[in-house]
């Protein structure tokens, strides 16, 4: 199996110092990178050498910070910006990031939420299927796409997060709570 393709573990890159020392001919998508993890992740892989492609959907005044932040330091970054809960987005991300980069080595999926606060007594379908396409399908969708080239290549990997939503015990559970466990069995 490939230096860190897939595979739930087996195959991995040993040690920090290896990664460290792959990054700067590396590249990187972090999706949801305008804030929290996805942007600590954008910071960290820039910090190390990648370049690094930074998604955001509405937050562009961040995204567009932390490009900034990141070309202050000396690093290589690409704005790229598409709504996820559309399963097409996902797909046309993959295919701008690669057309931006060339390739893409190293895929960071943190772009979730609850989109907004609902009653689960009172959630369409169609709200339910934004949810899911957000916080499951994208990151699907995104990891099938760059995972054949990665192993080609024999070298790359897929990441993906899966934060607690902040709630209050009086606020209505947030759809996205449930989708939680799908995400994390399907990217492993």
């Amino acid at each position: 199996m490939a230096r860190g393709v897939g595979g739930g573990g087996r195959g991995r890159i040993g040690g920090c110092a290896t990664l460290r020392a792959e990054l700067p001919r590396r590249t990187a998508l972090v999706t949801g990178a305008s804030t929290g993890i996805g942007r600590a992740a954008a910071l960290e892989l820039a910090k190390l050498g990648a370049q690094v492609g930074l998604h955001y959907s509405a937050l562009q005044a961040e995204a567009e910070s932390l490009a900034g932040a990141i070309q202050r330091k000396g690093g290589r970054c690409h704005l790229l910006r598409a709504d996820l809960t559309l399963p097409e987005a996902a797909e046309s991300l993959a295919r701008e990031a690669v057309g931006r980069v060339g390739r893409m080595d190293v895929v960071v999926n943190d772009a979730g939420g609850m989109l907004q606060r609902v009653d689960p007594a009172r959630v369409s379908l169609e709200f339910w299927r934004q949810v899911f396409d957000l916080n499951v399908t994208s990151r699907f969708l995104l990891t099938r796409a760059f995972l054949p080239a990665m192993r080609e290549r024999g070298w790359g990997g897929s990441s993906t997060s899966a934060p607690l939503p902040r709630t209050r015990a009086a606020a209505p559970a947030p759809a996205p709570a449930t989708t939680r466990r799908p995400r994390r069995r399907c990217t492993r």
